[in-house]
């Protein structure tokens, strides 16, 4: 009776340890999710994870986060409440608790909460912006254009407070004001087409012709850029897709056609390497030796490789080719000076050379 007793006392012991072990574990599974993307997969982590252990520290913040994402912010608000009961000083979810229910229609609500975050954290400028924008959406103007401005005293360089500050002071037909403010929101954040765009409108309403064509040339180009982007961004995911399905030709052309879109994002060169070179690995294991090589040599054109460049360089010394195997041995040192496996492929390649022996 004893012994079994015993043992029920130190299974009792152990049980709330591994169920805190659990939840602990289920909550950085489900925050590797929500950074993969997997915005549904985390949250169905993160509330497994609540349900074994309401008081793990920041899982009702992240539930709330993920749900604002998902725009539901009636659950959201009730996430973050319960976080701000849990935890007084957690300033972001007091923050995110006023927004979430100013969009879920509980004006008088998020007031209260929002001017209680600013009375608390009386000088961070985030909160006074949070404010402002929660009194324009109550219709109070005058007090949200007073919050916009001790929000960009507090911080200068706060794009949101000056583009919202500008708006207002445009309703207000203060049109030098409004020019300052997205003057100073274009200057923070220069890709800002909209910023760019409502500065023109109202350089051209005060005469300021010149000054306006050039905005409105700049929020054009922006725009178009932005275009290019979602167009490059849509082709990548489909070509993501393809590749993973191992159509190369379609995926190499879908990423080349980000390419030819946006070349400035980078991860867009990585992967159309990754493709070519997937590609050249089949047709190596096919044998079909010439056309591995050509794709080996797009893979390198794209992202350079000491790795690549120097199993290059075997596939030509194997096809003959001694004089453009020497070649990548030495890319392949250019870009890795002590790759040992190139330093002994190239001085086999150059003593074959030096005798005049095929390979």
């Amino acid at each position: 009776m004893r012994k079994g007793l015993v043992v029920l006392l130190a299974a009792m012991l152990i049980a709330p340890a591994l169920r805190s072990q659990d939840a602990a574990a289920l909550f950085q599974h489900g925050m590797e999710l929500r950074g993969n993307g997997d915005l549904a997969g985390a949250l169905a982590d993160l509330k497994r994870a609540a349900g074994i252990n309401p008081a793990l520290p920041g899982i009702h913040r992240e539930i709330g986060l993920i749900l604002i994402e998902q725009r539901d912010f009636k659950t959201a608000a009730s996430e973050l409440r319960t976080a701000v009961r849990l935890n007084p000083n957690d300033f972001d979810s007091r923050y995110n608790l006023a927004l979430s229910l100013a969009n879920a229609g509980a004006l008088q609500e998020s007031l209260k909460q929002a001017r209680e975050l600013v009375r608390l954290q009386p000088r961070w400028g985030l909160a006074f912006y949070g404010l402002g924008h929660i009194e324009a959406l109550s219709g109070n103007r005058q007090a949200a254009m007073q919050m916009f401005r001790v929000a960009v005293r507090l911080d200068p360089h706060a794009y949101r407070s000056w583009f919202e500050l500008g708006k207002l002071l445009e309703g207000s037909r203060d049109w030098e004001g409004a020019i300052r403010a997205y003057q100073t929101a274009a200057e923070i954040q220069p890709d800002s087409a909209a910023a760019r765009y409502r500065l023109a409108m109202l350089l051209k309403r005060t005469g300021q012709s010149a000054s306006a064509s050039t905005e409105f040339a700049a929020a054009r180009e922006l725009q178009e850029t932005r275009a290019k982007g979602e167009q490059a961004a849509t082709a990548y995911q489909h070509g993501l897709d393809l590749l993973e399905k191992s159509d190369y030709p379609a995926a190499i052309a879908e990423f080349q056609r980000a390419l030819d879109l946006r070349p400035d994002f980078t991860e867009t060169h990585a992967v159309l390497a990754e493709a070519h070179e997937q590609w050249g690995a089949r047709l190596e294991q096919e044998r079909q030796t010439s056309s591995a090589i050509e794709h080996y040599r797009s893979a390198i054109a794209v992202a350079p490789s000491a790795e690549l460049e120097n199993h290059l360089g075997v596939l030509l010394a194997q096809a003959g080719q001694l004089g453009a195997a020497i070649e990548s041995f030495r890319a392949a040192l250019a870009l890795d000076p002590q790759f040992q496996n190139a330093k002994k492929n190239l001085a086999q390649a150059l003593a074959i050379q030096r005798g005049g022996h095929r390979p």
